[in-house]
């Protein structure tokens, strides 16, 4: 991927011509400027002439830019990269310009290379920590390494032995949602109502890839403007997921001329169904480094996209868990319970689990995978401050677990943790920086120590990142 950085400013100037952001609603409001830093959201921060921030996708600190702005107001304004002025090493050609800032953004950070990728994502965590975690957590974290790491350096070593026009993070994700188009499929815009029509999903695995749903092979059998679940399940064959109200062509919705659905799926290929929201259940899998634990999941249900993250978040929060057996656990945000089925078998008939999950469909499946333990409860609930002081009542817990959805766990939420003197023992797991800043803070500024923090890269060329926090009160010893 190196030898692709001399041509990488006229790649950039090429995409934009290519029409993947459409300016024409603002005229030519562009400028040029210098980008200094990374702040949340994969956003390169620059300072225009007049003085006003301007946050920047598509861009790499360092750089100089041309810009085309999208949104002012009266402090900053937001923009995307239109063309690269002066560009800096760790920027390559971005091999998927569909996925690119300003298209789909479905693999935002696929013009920066890999490793630099990461480290940028730790100074976002870093600055999050200082901004908002507050004094004590920032103190607390100042001498932790909080660069992103692989989940699958073995895969992206053999990316990178094996060469190739992708490198290393791509082809990992077993599980894509996209829009039927007369002709493939096709992803929206960032923030617009425009489909982009794909030719390929480098983001996906091999298998996923290859059942052909960016070309024609679909089209006589699934309706234009279907949304589509693409999952790649640990076992059993590949699904493509009906979503919503529109429904596969068959069963009365076939094109006029269309062959039934069985015929086409056996002139198309084995090893793939067509289902719906509603169908049956999806097999999942994932090991903590000593076991294997198998899961039932509804076909649209919740999980880590990244083939190797069930497997990687599992290891590290049984390893800040330490469960030794009889303890009592509380779990938040439980979805279908990858955590909770391996905590259930660990803590044993003298130890009690409670889950907590908003989602119905995701407690349906929680229940299942945990049928065989008893003394294991997954229940439903808006969670909420409320909810959480009344769980920790009823359940008593010394240990809690959470991993809350983007927004986090809240600060009147981490509070009533926080204050509860039965929990000795948190493992947040957070998949915003700001969110987890806040939420940690929290627990910080409440007297708790964070012991551990892992930045874990689960969404290679985005800039997503997840953490794994492992808090405890500091007068414990956690070994």
């Amino acid at each position: 991927m190196a030898s692709n950085r001399a041509e990488v400013a006229g790649a950039e100037a090429t995409n934009v011509d290519k029409g993947l952001w459409d300016s024409r609603s603002l005229g030519d409001s562009s400028l040029e400027l210098d980008l200094t830093d990374i702040a949340h959201g994969g956003l390169c921060v620059g300072r225009a002439g007049d003085g006003r921030v301007v946050f920047a996708r598509g861009g790499i600190p360092g750089e100089r830019v041309r810009v085309q702005i999208m949104r002012a107001k009266k402090r900053f304004a937001t923009a995307v990269v239109q063309q690269v002025l002066r560009a800096v090493p760790q920027r390559i050609a971005h091999p998927w310009p569909a996925g690119a800032a300003g298209a789909t953004g479905a693999a935002d950070f696929g013009h920066i290379d890999l490793d630099f990728q990461r480290e940028l994502k730790g100074r976002v965590i870093r600055t999050q920590v200082e901004r908002i975690g507050g004094a004590e957590l920032a103190e607390q974290l100042a001498d932790m390494e909080l660069t992103a790491r692989s989940i699958d350096p073995r895969g992206e070593a053999e990316a990178k032995h094996h060469g190739g026009t992708l490198g290393p993070g791509w082809h990992t994700r077993t599980r894509f949602d996209v829009v039927k188009l007369p002709t493939g499929v096709g992803m929206y815009r960032e923030h617009s109502h425009e489909l982009i029509p794909l030719d390929s999903m480098p983001l996906a695995v091999g298998e996923l890839e290859s059942l052909g749903v960016c070309g024609a092979a679909w089209d006589s059998v699934i309706a234009p403007s279907t949304r589509l679940h693409v999952v790649a399940p640990a076992s059993g064959p590949n699904a493509i997921v009906i979503l919503g109200e529109h429904e596969r062509r068959g069963n009365g919705h076939r094109a006029s001329g269309a062959p039934p659905i069985g015929a086409e799926l056996r002139r198309i290929g084995d090893g793939v169904v067509i289902l719906e929201e509603s169908d049956g259940v999806l097999h999942e899998r994932a090991s903590d480094g000593r076991e294997l634990y198998d899961y039932d999941l509804a076909p649209a249900g919740f999980w880590q996209i990244h083939h190797r993250a069930p497997s990687a978040l599992l290891t590290r929060v049984m390893r800040g868990a330490q469960l030794a057996g009889g303890e009592r656990v509380l779990e938040l945000f439980a979805g279908a319970g990858l955590f909770s089925l391996p905590m259930a078998r660990a803590i044993g008939a003298q130890g009690r689990l409670l889950t907590l999950e908003g989602s119905e469909r995701a407690v349906a499946n929680g229940v299942s995978n945990l049928s065989r333990y008893p003394w294991a409860q997954a229940r439903q609930a808006w969670i909420d401050a409320r909810t959480v002081r009344q769980a920790l009542a009823e359940a008593r817990p010394e240990l809690v677990i959470a991993d809350p959805p983007r927004a986090g766990l809240g600060i009147d939420c981490a509070r009533e943790i926080a204050v509860d003197s039965a929990v000795q023992r948190v493992v947040l797991v957070s998949c915003d920086p700001a969110a987890m800043a806040r939420d940690t803070g929290v627990f910080a500024h409440a007297g708790w120590r964070v012991r551990s923090c892992e930045v874990l890269d689960l969404f290679p060329h985005t800039h997503h990142i997840e953490t794994v926090c492992l808090l405890t009160r500091k007068m414990e010893n956690i070994y």
